[in-house]
């Protein structure tokens, strides 16, 4: 048996949650134990598109915020647009980390 990744554990979680809040713990605890995973490749498939998908739109932004410092660090420096240079660098110094 393989260990389950973050997305069946967010799966069994999300149900079992669902289940206490019904007032089926017992059904809950059988989510948490992965008795029903098999019902869950659905929701764990979408989990697993839905951090891809976010993935790929942190790569964008990192571009973006690429190239706005490449543009700005062309013109003459303004005082006016420096926070914005600062918040842009440290986005992409934490994008590395």
């Amino acid at each position: 048996m393989t260990k389950p990744d973050e997305a069946l554990l967010y799966a069994r979680e999300y149900w079992a949650t669902i289940c206490d809040e019904d007032g089926i713990p017992d059904e809950a605890q059988c989510y948490r134990r992965g008795e029903n995973d098999e019902y869950l490749a659905d929701d764990a498939h979408f989990y697993r598109a839905g951090q891809a998908a976010s993935a790929e739109r942190i790569k964008a932004l990192e571009r973006l915020l690429g190239h706005f410092l490449e543009t700005f660090c062309d013109l003459t420096w303004d005082p006016q647009k420096e926070p914005e240079v600062i918040e842009a660098r440290t986005l992409l110094k934490e994008g590395d980390q």
